[in-house]
């Protein structure tokens, strides 16, 4: 599970689980600078809701979620 949060990762994220063979689901990976379903920070609990939600919807063995720019991830387990 991958939440792109609407930020960068979104232009890469699908093409870098693939050449790594991951078995994923995107979660708003379409980029849009108004981040319209939450910002992209991970550090604050608030914004992982939708992922940890999907994660256990989904049973997912990791849910990732990257912030706005890319250079930081939260990992959900």
């Amino acid at each position: 599970m991958v939440d792109c949060g609407n930020g960068t990762a979104g232009f890469f994220a699908e093409q870098l689980m693939r050449v790594f063979g991951v078995d994923f689901t995107q979660l708003y990976c379409d980029p849009d600078p108004a981040f319209p379903h939450h910002q992209p920070d991970p550090v604050k609990t608030a914004n992982l809701v939708d992922l940890r939600r999907v994660v256990l919807e989904q049973g997912a063995d990791l849910g990732v979620a990257y912030n706005g720019d890319a250079d930081r991830i939260e990992m959900e387990l």
